[in-house]
């Protein structure tokens, strides 16, 4: 996927507390053998590291390389994406506030600003993240398309999330058509899951008691939007091959079957019945339920069993591993 030829606008945005370097700095021993390196061959040695997986090691040699005197962005702008790849996103964010106060040049506003509005989603900020994406404008020549269609989708999924969802559905889908075939394979994925993730969000509150009438009819809408997820995850994103959406969609729909589960299980009989009717009534539950919850824990087991033949290990195979051992499917055992 091309790099995004994004502007952020001179408009105000909140910042949090940027990083501060010294706090993070590696032992005294190893900043000695450090010293006693090129700059330039430390730099290419923690791009390597990070790239290898060693991000501890990425870091120590990038905020060296700034507590030495190096305040090229690139320094800063590596550092926060070694953060971002282990998931820590608070600090992170703290790397890109630092550059973004530091560095006025349209580029690194530009890329800065478009990483901090992804670490804000990450950080559940969605008015925040929205915020920023707002403040992008297009350089003076314009977005080329494909840049163009992933900004769209990219804001979109802001706006299912923040509002207006309408809009934001309007983007994402025009933006995925428009890239239906291209090689720009993440932010594909990546929008089928926000319209996933925005459908099962519509129905999720709907209420499981009340008229029978009623209950039937929120039944049905939850179960057949679960449905249609795993229908659009199985035939629109897991072709395109990008495991972080793979194992994000599977949890999705997995969170979906095991809160309709809940749901099923706490919600109210109907009223007036007699003694045998109630004991069918809990039994006829129960079966319904338990097929609900294995279909959560298949689920979320089936996503493990994908992360681990690509041998992965991030935030999505450790709440997809909560999640299922979570399950208590003993309860549906006589």
């Amino acid at each position: 996927m091309s790099a995004l030829l994004f502007l952020l606008t001179g408009c105000s945005l909140r910042l949090g507390v940027p990083y501060a370097p010294a706090e993070h700095s590696p032992p005294a021993a190893i900043a000695t053998t450090f010293d006693a390196r090129d700059p330039a061959a430390l730099f290419d040695d923690a791009i390597t590291r990070r790239e290898a997986g060693d991000a501890e090691g990425a870091i120590q040699r990038l905020v060296h390389l700034r507590l030495a005197g190096d305040t090229s962005t690139a320094v800063l702008y590596h550092l926060g994406v070694t953060y971002e790849n282990i998931e820590d996103h608070e600090t992170a964010l703290s790397v890109y506030d630092l550059l973004l106060s530091e560095d006025r040049e349209p580029g690194t506003q530009r890329d800065a600003g478009f990483r901090r509005a992804q670490v804000l989603e990450a950080l559940g900020q969605h008015d925040d993240a929205l915020r920023q994406l707002k403040a992008i404008k297009p350089p003076p020549g314009g977005f080329d398309a494909k840049d163009q269609h992933t900004y769209d989708i990219q804001l979109g999924i802001a706006m299912l999330r923040a509002g207006p969802a309408g809009r934001g559905e309007r983007k994402v889908r025009g933006g995925l058509d428009a890239l239906a075939g291209t090689d720009a394979t993440y932010i594909q994925a990546k929008g089928r899951y926000g319209l996933i993730e925005h459908q099962l969000f519509e129905v999720a509150d709907l209420p499981l008691e009340g008229r029978e009438r009623k209950v039937q009819k929120n039944l049905e809408a939850r179960g057949l939007a679960l449905l249609d997820a795993e229908s659009v995850l199985g035939e629109a994103v897991i072709p395109l091959g990008e495991p972080e959406w793979i194992l994000a969609g599977v949890m999705l729909v997995g969170d979906g079957y095991a809160a309709l589960g809940r749901d099923i299980l706490s919600a109210p009989p109907p009223s007036r019945l007699t003694v045998e009717q109630q004991n069918i009534y809990e039994s006829t539950v129960r079966e319904k339920a338990a097929v609900i919850y294995r279909k959560a824990w298949t689920r979320y087991d089936t996503g493990l069993a994908y992360a681990g033949e690509l041998g992965m290990e991030n935030r999505y195979t450790r709440a997809l591993a909560e999640r299922r051992d979570a399950l208590n499917l003993d309860q549906f055992i006589d």
